[in-house]
């Protein structure tokens, strides 16, 4: 992406450069026998990149972080997809947890912020429940106040790197069975709690991603508590735009253009070559290069306070769905032979082309919210469904 970059952006990029180009280890993937061994590499990487204050460059500067621009977000993206370097364990903790303790979190909690920063507290998100996927005001996790305590009972599922993970932060019920959205409140847990358990759940790919966290009179000090009781919906979709939003975005473009790269080496290897395959090639590379316009775009007007609402889903949709299309063509070149036989790493690939319309809300539910928030169009959800 060309861009007229100032002087303070140009340094930003030469730094980065000059950064990845003596860290990154070529071939990093294949030198993880197995996703225990790759989590231990992704831990390490982040203390690599807290020492050379790489870490949080989206980050306010008085929380550790370079006070990225849009633009030095997008350079920070194009570049980390020039080297194929790692993102990094702690995903959750830096994107997600961080910007929630900072809005919501007292002063005690607000500690947790430079162990994020430095990698040595890894957290996850237990939201998604075994029957409460995208509709998350249906949860049932319990949390019941038992003195200076909430007494949590429930399960909650595919939470990812929870095996790794210190601390999750949790959505509760704590109001009534029927209280929905009105109900619920926020947890800071530490794993490490009586009552815990921990059970990775395999997937399509032969990787264990994702686990089932389940919670036993778990006891939980009421000054975990983030924000007011029953009050954490407006919290709960904070996290889901942020979730979903441009920097969600441009980190999924890393892989993505990795994955373009192959899929133009296996066209250009394809005997006979296919006028077919080229004008797809051609329509992806236009559809990947658009996520990085598209996502600078909605960082721009997120800092002058004009990005409307829903236009993170639009984006979140957009993305996942070219990184599925570019799994069809992978396939559509290789054949039979992408799935008998064919590269691991690309397989996985396939199999994360899958998920990714399911994590961070569903294809169907980022439609619904832009009919509803962007086109103005009535709910197509049954009145009091």
């Amino acid at each position: 992406m060309a861009l007229d970059l100032t002087g303070r952006q140009r340094a930003f990029r030469d730094e980065l450069r000059a950064f990845y180009a003596k860290h990154v280890e070529p071939g990093w993937r294949e030198r993880c026998a197995d996703f225990e061994e790759l989590g231990r590499y992704l831990l390490d990487w982040e203390r690599v990149l807290a020492g050379a204050g790489w870490s949080v460059p989206t980050w306010p500067a008085e929380h550790g972080g370079r006070d990225a621009d849009a633009v030095e977000r997008a350079i920070f993206t194009e570049e980390t997809a020039r080297f194929d370097a790692p993102e990094g364990l702690n995903r959750l903790g830096k994107r997600l947890v961080a910007p929630v303790l900072w809005q919501y979190g007292t002063p005690a909690q607000r500690e947790h912020l430079e162990r994020i920063r430095s990698g040595t507290e890894v957290w996850c998100q237990g939201f998604s429940e075994p029957d409460a996927g995208s509709d998350l005001v249906n949860i049932r996790t319990r949390a019941v106040r038992d003195g200076d305590e909430w007494v949590v009972d429930g399960a909650k599922i595919w939470t990812s790197f929870a095996q790794f993970a210190d601390w999750i932060i949790l959505l509760v019920r704590t109001g009534a069975a029927d209280s929905r959205a009105d109900g619920i409140s926020v947890l800071l847990v530490d794993l490490r709690s009586p009552g815990i358990e921990i059970s990775p759940i395999q997937t399509i790919s032969g990787r264990s991603e994702f686990n089932e966290v389940s919670f036993s009179d778990v006891r939980v000090p009421v000054a975990n508590l983030v924000g007011d009781e029953n009050q954490g919906w407006a919290i709960v979709r904070s996290v889901l735009q942020d979730e979903r939003g441009a920097d969600y975005c441009l980190a999924r473009y890393s892989d993505i253009r990795r994955i373009l790269t192959d899929v133009a080496r296996d066209v250009s290897a394809a005997k006979p070559a296919s006028a077919v395959h080229y004008s797809r090639l051609g329509t992806d590379y236009a559809r990947v290069y658009a996520i990085q316009v598209l996502a600078s775009d909605l960082l721009e007007r997120g800092q002058r306070g004009e990005a409307p609402e829903g236009l993170e889903s639009l984006l979140k949709l957009y993305t996942t769905e070219t990184w599925r299309t570019l799994g069809d063509d992978q396939v559509r070149v290789w054949g039979s032979r992408y799935f008998d036989g064919g590269p691991a790493e690309r397989l996985h690939d396939y199999a994360e082309s899958r998920h990714y319309t399911i994590s961070a809300g569903t294809s169907e539910i980022q439609r619904n919210l832009i009919a509803s928030r962007i086109l103005a169009l009535p709910s197509g959800r049954r009145k009091g469904a």
